[in-house]
């Protein structure tokens, strides 16, 4: 996760935002909900804006002198797992709205480097990467599309077989397949020996019900962080698109 000079949140080395829905139902199915309650969807973004600033630390002190109500949505905490309320109010997503939140909201503005930052996935599943991201590991074309759409295509070290191994990608992402980069295989069940020697900062992937659901403790022991956004999904990925070339 990296901040732009106009302090704008993003995911992604070059500005990319997570946009993804937010459901304010008990539905179970928390991940299927177009109700958007503010597009970038970063644990922090606690006025529900397209930016991490002042804004939020403000916003925060307000909540907690109870001048103002936080906006809570469902999520899980793992996947599958049992629906939880939260607010991105709440920065460390604990659950709970307090001071260590108002400072890491704070630490966030400042771009604090080797924070873990929270935020909500392509799933609904809380989920972790620490600040900065730097280089990728990326599978499948429209991870691909996000990252030639912010300019971050020099930061990746990892690619698919649908792109390395003269895939059936590769004449439009050929870009990617360069001396700086090795081919990881499947998309879907990459073959993470090819990344021990030279770990990425992070892997850009898809929902865990097409893309390896076990990749987050897979790849743990390497240092890896594994960034799950919805650049695929219907009537999310535009929106996502939009937040990205802001």
């Amino acid at each position: 996760m990296i901040w732009a000079a106009a302090i704008v949140a993003i995911l992604v080395v070059g500005g990319a935002a997570a946009v993804l829905a937010i459901n304010n139902s008990d539905d179970d199915d928390v991940a299927s909900s177009n109700n958007m309650v503010g597009r970038l969807t970063v644990f922090g973004n606690a006025n529900n804006d397209d930016y991490i600033n002042s804004d939020d630390v403000d916003e925060i002190k307000a909540i907690l002198a109870g001048e103002k109500e936080p906006v809570y949505f469902s999520c899980y905490k793992e996947y599958k797992g049992s629906v939880a309320k939260r607010s991105f109010a709440d920065a460390n997503a604990d659950g709970t709205i307090d001071e260590t939140d108002l400072q890491m909201v704070q630490d966030m503005v400042d771009r604090k480097e080797g924070m873990k930052i929270y935020f909500y996935d392509v799933d609904g599943v809380i989920s972790s990467c620490t600040y900065p991201l730097t280089t990728a590991a990326v599978g499948y074309k429209s991870n691909y599309e996000s990252l030639k759409i912010i300019g971050a295509v020099d930061t990746v070290r990892y690619i698919c077989d649908q792109v390395g191994n003269d895939g059936s990608y590769h004449k439009w992402y050929s870009d990617f397949d360069n001396e700086n980069t090795k081919c990881f295989g499947s998309r879907f069940t990459p073959d993470y020996e090819v990344m021990k020697d030279s770990p990425p900062s992070y892997i850009l992937s898809g929902t865990r019900a097409w893309f390896d659901s076990n990749m987050e403790s897979t790849v743990a022991p390497l240092g890896c962080d594994v960034v799950r956004l919805p650049f695929w999904e219907d009537n999310q990925s535009v929106p996502a698109v939009i937040t990205l070339a802001t």
